[in-house]
């Protein structure tokens, strides 16, 4: 394969990437995070499972990211998987990817917009106590990325 031919499918691969994240005008990271956030608040179940563990965000991405690794490496192993094809996979480690780079870019903007969720009581669904773990965690990562 030429220089050219990589560059060809490489584009071809995120043209396809973006495409399948759009269905409808809408983007499927909205559709699919929709299932995990009742409170339609972005990466709610990210942040309340960093909360619960005392991590930090990108460590829980990449969890999930890990896991659709391990399926390409039964792949590749087997040459076949039992569920969702090789493609989504790949695709669903770049929206991993993609989440990890939007947090990392300004750790900061995402938890003030937190914390500001939290104190107008934007979490109906939770109990107290994982509403004060969360706001907790908040504190922690706001010192933690502190800009001096």
């Amino acid at each position: 394969m030429t220089l050219e031919q990589q560059r060809a499918h490489v584009t071809r691969f995120f043209g396809l990437a973006h495409e399948s994240f759009t269905q409808n005008g809408l983007t499927l990271v909205i559709l699919k995070g929709s299932d995990y956030a009742p409170e339609r608040i972005a990466m709610t179940e990210v942040f309340f499972t960093a909360a619960e563990l005392g991590v930090d965000v990108p460590h829980i991405l990449w969890v999930h990211c890990r896991k659709h690794m391990s399926a390409i490496a039964t792949w590749m192993a087997n040459g076949h998987l039992n569920s969702e094809d090789v493609r989504s996979r790949l695709l669903d480690i770049a929206n991993y990817m993609a989440l990890i780079d939007s947090y990392m870019a300004d750790p900061l903007e995402w938890l003030n917009h937190l914390e500001q969720l939290i104190r107008l009581s934007e979490f109906p669904t939770r109990i107290p106590e994982e509403i004060d773990m969360l706001m907790e965690w908040v504190v922690v990562q706001k010192y933690k990325h502190r800009k001096d």
